[in-house]
């Protein structure tokens, strides 16, 4: 990491001026959510972070209100395709194909499973998407990964919100499990681990979200942006399968595509589109990391 060492030459010749420190070196470093918490992991693999001389002081800069004057400071960055891309792909899952991933939860694993469970086609499309990208990023067996999953709490609160209702009710739940033992285990076992996280987003639960928000939102906004932790080796998933989007006839006829209004940026983020055809089957739009699509495209369609 470099140093500021001729910013500090001036400072000891002028006392007037502010001092800067030696070192940077958090601006080198990454987030780390390995142990359940944030953490600065100084692994010298953070942004690119630029070192400038100036012979103003900050007294120069007045009150530092917003000026054009400011512009010079900021680096002009290339945008050209050579630096590091994440793309998004489309994929789609047949009918068919979403019948052979629901039939693999009743696949024999270690005993634990008595093939009793009809899990739905979210929780398995879902549950073998987590599977593919652990595999595609060939995450550590010891690593824990969270998928984050929106969930509507419109028909989860009691009394029911009424149809129509058009404010923002969307709460999340957040399965953890270990990379390892979503790899070696049966479908069935990630399947179970996004229904109990589902499942445990009840009324009860719900209305202590509320009430927590309510006390202590006011002095911490964050909470409901929160800290975008999907990257890996977490991943988030967000279904739009029920919604009735190729219903919206609005005098052209049934619309021929809808997605996303703004591009996905982030490794790690994935959306569930239903079909424009009502053919059972549904569109998956994902972003990874380049070196790690190829093999999650390999793995999506071996059922």
């Amino acid at each position: 990491m470099s140093t500021i060492s001729s910013t500090r030459k001036r400072s000891s010749r002028h006392s007037s001026r502010p001092s800067c420190p030696s070192t940077l070196w958090p601006a080198a470093s990454s987030l780390n959510d390995q142990n359940g918490r944030l953490e600065v992991d100084c692994n010298s693999e953070g942004v690119l972070f630029v070192v400038a001389e100036s012979f103003s002081t900050v007294d120069d800069f007045g009150d530092f209100a917003p000026s054009p004057n400011f512009l010079p400071l900021i680096p002009r960055i290339d945008y050209a395709p050579a630096y590091p891309h994440i793309p998004f792909w489309f994929y789609r899952f047949t009918q068919e194909q979403l019948s052979l991933l629901k039939a693999k939860s009743k696949e024999k694993g270690d005993g634990q499973n008595t093939n009793a469970v009809n899990y739905t086609t979210f929780e398995m499309l879902a549950c073998h998407i987590w599977r593919c990208v652990c595999k595609a990023r060939k995450l550590p067996d010891d690593q824990d990964t969270k998928l984050f999953i929106p969930i509507d709490g419109r028909n989860r609160l009691r009394p029911p919100l009424p149809p129509g209702f058009l404010g923002n009710a969307l709460f999340r739940t957040t399965p953890i499990a270990a990379a390892g033992d979503l790899q070696s285990k049966p479908t069935w076992y990630a399947a179970s681990c996004v229904r109990s996280a589902l499942v445990r987003r009840d009324d009860d639960y719900l209305r202590s979200v509320l009430d927590y928000l309510e006390l202590h939102l006011p002095r911490n906004p964050q909470l409901v942006t929160g800290v975008p932790t999907i990257q890996c080796p977490n991943l988030s998933i967000n279904s739009w399968i029920k919604l009735p989007i190729h219903d919206a006839d609005f005098g052209w006829g049934r619309p021929i595509f809808m997605g996303p209004g703004r591009p996905f940026v982030l490794d790690g983020r994935c959306l569930l589109l239903p079909s424009t055809t009502n053919d059972g089957s549904i569109s998956i739009i994902l972003c990874l990391q380049s070196e790690h699509m190829k093999l999650f495209s390999k793995l999506l369609y071996d059922i």
